[in-house]
Formats: structure tokens, sequence, C-alpha cells
């Protein structure tokens, strides 16, 4: 085999390692992913890396006897795609890293919101940490060096944000957030500029108009 289709193979084997690691991944941080892992047990979790150390054990097992106990009588490594598909399952075992930080960040949330239940959010707590964001914010970009975030409210369960941040910008913010935002009862985020016009809802993953 001469040197361009060995490259050819190595960059093919590479492809798929690259699909199984971070082509699974993503699916598994989707919203459908996340509701099927955070199901899972312990035991779950170790029958998912149990299967994926047979699929990667039987592409190594192939690759050691079609490849090098029996290569072709040509010299050829044979057909190209088999590699492309044994890149997919040495990429799936990152996936378990995946899996693991998934369910361990749902039951983080369960379990502040077992927390929450118990011992709600009070107003000062809303009012420390729309400051705290506030810095955050402006920390972010030099555009938004003179924004403000207040608590609006009798509960404070609404985040006003002051400082030609835009709908998008919101909510990335809130995405990012969602999780301390719901720990401390924030049910959404506005604009407190008279030329914006948006919140955002906390609990879905939606900006509304």
């Amino acid at each position: 085999m001469d040197r361009t289709s060995l490259i050819a193979l190595l960059v093919l084997t590479l492809a798929g390692g690259m699909l199984g690691s971070l082509g699974v991944s993503p699916l598994l941080r989707s919203r459908r992913g996340r509701a099927i892992v955070v199901q899972w047990k312990w035991w779950g979790l170790g029958l998912y890396a149990l299967a994926v150390v047979a699929v990667t054990a039987a592409f190594v097992m192939w690759a050691y006897h079609s490849v090098i106990r029996n290569p072709e009588p040509d010299g050829s490594l044979g057909p190209p795609w088999p590699f492309f598909a044994f890149g997919i399952a040495a990429g799936l075992p990152f996936t378990m890293f995946t899996a693991i930080a998934v369910r361990h960040q749902a039951k983080q949330y369960e379990e502040r919101s077992r927390k929450r239940k118990l011992k709600p959010a009070s107003h000062q707590e809303r009012i420390e940490f729309a400051k705290k964001l506030e810095g955050q914010v402006r920390d972010y970009s030099d555009d938004l060096r003179n924004a403000t975030v207040k608590v609006q409210g009798k509960e404070g369960t609404v985040l006003i944000v002051r400082g030609k941040i835009n709908r998008e910008q919101a909510e990335r913010l809130v995405n990012v957030l969602r999780g301390e935002l719901q720990d401390l009862g924030i049910e959404r985020v506005e604009s407190g500029d008279a030329e914006q016009s948006w919140w955002v809802r906390v609990g879905i993953a939606t900006v509304l108009p």
C-alpha cells in the first residue's frame, strides 16, 4: 500500500473516531437523550459501558484478524469503510464520560430542587444573586459595562436587565444559568430598556416576545 492510501485510511479512521465520540455525546446531552440517561440506574450505566466495550472489542478483533492476520492477496488493507466503522467504535468509549456527567448533573438538579422545596430562597438571596450576575454581565463584554440587573416584584422572582442586551444574549444567559435561576425561584428575565421588548421564561428554553 502506498503512502497516500495509508494516510487516507488513517484520516477516515480518525473521522470515524470523532463521529463516535463527538457525534454521540451531543445526542446524550440533548433533551431526549437526557430524559433517557436520567432514568438509568447505576446498573444502566454499567450496561451501557458494557455495550460500548463489547462493540469496541468486536471491531478491534475484526481489525486484528482481517487486516493483520489475514491481509488481502494484493497486499492492500481491503475496503476503506470498515476502517471508518472501526474509528466510530474507538470513539464510543469516550461517550461513557458524557453519560456519567449527564446523569450526575441531573441528580444534582434533583437534589437542589428537593432542598428548594424544603427551604425556598429568600428575597435577599435573590438580590445578592442579581448583584453577582450584574458583575458577570459587565465582565462579559465591553459593550455591557453599564449593564444593571435588579430583582422586581414583592418576592423578587423577576430579573430586570438593562444595558443593551438583545434577546439572543438573554436566551444564552438563561440557558447557562437555568439551574441556579430555578433554585432561587426566578421565574423570568426581562429587558428593562425601552427600546428592547423581550422576556425569557426560566422554566423553558424559549424566548418569548
